[in-house]
């Protein structure tokens, strides 16, 4: 997909720098496409912000086969996704999305001006999501998965525990709409690991954005992954796992905040981080 050329209709600006503004690539997580950030997107839009919340290879509308897709296929992606612009940007990952994330970043650090992990997991050097998991204190949504290696797919049961998880905190019209929603995904990403480094990775700002009344990924969690990459922490007090539904007001607070202060690397002191 060639993702500068289905832009190019909306005219150049949509791809260069206006300094009023800043541009923001939102990444979803696992079972989920670019449809969960409809609550969120027009609430950047309307204050004058670029946003793009593309499909990864397999989801939503993108009809990849699940055969071919691997965590480097996702990373293609939204590495296109970023460069379609000619300046830095906000790459935002929910859940799932933080692996993806961290290895654009440590692959083109110059083209983010801030990272956005939201309930996200975050894998260190060599390690994947799924060894992230195993660290995890509660089980998440482990019991309602199914996998079959040999179609490269996991397929979520939609039960009320995953509801509980995923939805605790939402009103009961987008839970059912996110519940509806929900797809089978790729299994590859969850295994495949990343490789990060002090001197990419760890120059880009990181922000986390807790999400207190998560049951996916609980609160212990979200810190220990945080902390691990000395991000600066943030909290949604009213948030579950799907906070662009249950709480994208303040959601969309927060990225608006960061995407403000856009501040150059160059000005930015990079602290400590356990790779």
């Amino acid at each position: 997909m060639n993702l500068r050329k289905f832009f190019i209709h909306q005219g150049s600006s949509i791809l260069s720098k206006n300094f009023n503004s800043a541009t923001y690539v939102l990444v979803h997580g696992a079972w989920h496409g670019g449809w969960c950030w409809e609550r969120v997107i027009p609430l950047l839009e309307n204050q004058g912000h670029r946003v793009i919340a593309p499909d990864l290879p397999g989801h939503g509308k993108d009809v990849t086969p699940f055969s071919g897709i691997t965590l480097q296929t996702y990373v293609d992606r939204i590495t296109e996704s970023v460069r379609m612009y000619d300046h830095p940007v906000v790459l935002v990952g929910h859940s799932m999305a933080g692996v993806v994330i961290s290895q654009v970043a440590e692959n083109i650090p110059d083209k983010i001006s801030a990272l956005i992990y939201i309930a996200a997991f975050i894998p260190m050097d060599n390690e994947s999501l799924s060894s992230q998991a195993r660290k995890a204190r509660s089980a998440g949504v482990s019991s309602e998965m199914s996998v079959n290696e040999d179609k490269n797919e996991i397929d979520l049961r939609k039960t009320d525990r995953v509801r509980e998880l995923f939805f605790n905190a939402c009103d009961a019209g987008h839970a059912s709409r996110g519940m509806t929603l929900l797809q089978k995904e790729p299994f590859l990403p969850f295994i495949d690991t990343i490789n990060i480094s002090h001197e990419r990775f760890g120059s880009v700002r990181k922000i986390y954005v807790e999400c207190l009344k998560d049951e996916a990924i609980k609160q212990e969690d979200q810190k220990r992954m945080s902390a691990q990459a000395n991000c600066e922490i943030v909290t949604l007090e009213n948030a579950d796992h799907s906070p662009f539904y249950s709480a994208h007001e303040d959601l969309a607070k927060i990225l608006i905040k960061y995407g403000n202060i856009m501040m150059p690397q160059s000005e930015y002191k990079l602290g400590q981080c356990t790779l």
